[in-house]
């Protein structure tokens, strides 16, 4: 109940903001309306990312499936990371490798999760530069596989320690939204089965490399057209 009347006040906050762009504000104005949309955006991923743990705690990972065009997922990872990684100083560079009509029953909203926790971990702690997130799709008669990478600095936050040393780590040194995006990703891959490691480079940085096995779409469900995906996003 709590956190379903914070969400809901932050949508009232949001759409307060929106009335407020719509005016005609100073340069001061429009920099502190854009602070107080960030932290409430901020505010509402906390929330719903501590409501999906939990669900996912006692009922295990729920997945809706429906046909996905695969480089679509980048495009909307470029779309709503490239702005945030630019505000903190960081360059973020996007790749798909593979058909660009390659497809799978997946579920959209847990891939998206799934790169939203590593790419919010590494824009966090770079600081400055440069964070990589590629997939790569390849379709196989029985699966489509999928192996996404992101590569950042080196995070020690995860080694040698228990879940919950881990997250209190990630949250004092990045904050509380980039250590429960982190623990998502982590759960929402291990209930889809998929691997994960990590993959030292050459100086301070490490790539986060993870592979998921999807189900190709079935000949009596119509694949996905790009033009109603962009619709439906």
């Amino acid at each position: 109940r709590v956190s379903a009347e914070i969400h809901q006040q932050m949508d009232g906050v949001l759409a307060l903001a929106e009335q407020l762009g719509r005016q005609r504000l100073t340069p001061d104005g429009e920099a502190c309306l854009a602070s107080v949309v960030a932290a409430a955006d901020g505010v509402r991923r906390i929330v719903e990312a501590g409501r999906d743990l939990k669900g996912m705690a006692a009922q295990g990972l729920s997945l809706e499936l429906a046909p996905v065009v695969l480089r679509e997922v980048m495009d909307e990872i470029q779309e709503r990371w490239q702005p945030r990684a630019a505000s903190a100083g960081v360059t973020l560079l996007v790749s798909f490798d593979g058909d660009p009509g390659a497809a799978a029953m997946a579920d959209r909203k847990r891939l998206l999760q799934v790169f939203d926790g590593f790419i919010g971990e590494a824009v966090a702690a770079q600081g400055r530069g440069a964070v990589e997130a590629g997939l790569f799709a390849q379709v196989e008669p029985e699966r489509v596989r999928l192996e996404g990478r992101v590569r950042g600095p080196r995070d020690s936050g995860w080694n040698d320690q228990d879940m919950d040393a881990r997250v209190r780590n990630i949250a004092e040194r990045l904050g509380l939204e980039v250590a429960l995006g982190a623990m998502l990703a982590r759960n929402v891959l291990a209930g889809m089965n998929g691997e994960l490691r990590k993959e030292a480079n050459a100086g301070a940085s490490e790539t986060a490399w993870f592979a998921i096995d999807l189900a190709p779409i079935p000949d009596e469900v119509e694949a996905p057209s790009e033009d109603a995906c962009r619709a439906a996003h």
